[in-house]
């Protein structure tokens, strides 16, 4: 499945803006996550380009009197980055701070044009995914940038089939 078809009916079920900016926040973090799964290192500067599309939708959504575009990045930031933030402190070396960071991003742009079940639903798809792989891998150092963006898509296209986009 294509990003831009998934992002397309993204766009379509809900604002043309929030839609047109969950695509490009979602070819940033995929960018990013292909730089994890190379370098092990998810790059700060494509996941702050990530989340400026974000934030220019919630402000434009404001602007045209949305009380809910603020609390649903906020909403979907936390339900994204806490667990990993919790399991960053607890054993650092296998979850890094930019997981945490990316995953921030990632719930906060999927907040915008998500239902709130469906933006947890992409979190679980990510944690199973990298669960899957860790037990069927011998090397125990994955990157984890590669399965947040592929929770982030499974997000996207679960919503769009389920009819469930805002």
């Amino acid at each position: 499945m294509s990003l831009i078809p998934v992002a397309a009916s993204s766009a379509l079920g809900s604002s043309l803006t929030t839609g047109i900016s969950s695509a490009i926040s979602l070819f940033w973090i995929s960018a990013a996550a292909g730089v994890d799964n190379m370098c092990r290192q998810l790059p700060d500067e494509l996941v702050v380009l990530a989340l400026l599309p974000t934030a220019m939708a919630a402000a434009a959504s404001t602007l045209h009197g949305s009380t809910t575009a603020i609390a649903s990045i906020g909403f979907g930031a936390a339900i994204w980055a806490v667990p990993l933030l919790v399991i960053h402190v607890i054993a650092p070396a296998g979850v890094g701070f930019g997981d945490v960071k990316a995953a921030g991003a990632i719930g906060a742009f999927l907040a915008l044009t998500q239902h709130a079940v469906v933006v947890a639903a992409g979190l679980v798809a990510a944690v199973v995914g990298i669960t899957v792989s860790a037990v069927r891998s011998e090397q125990r150092r994955l990157a984890l940038g590669p399965y947040l963006a592929g929770g982030a898509l499974a997000c996207l296209a679960v919503g769009s089939l389920a009819g469930e986009i805002s």
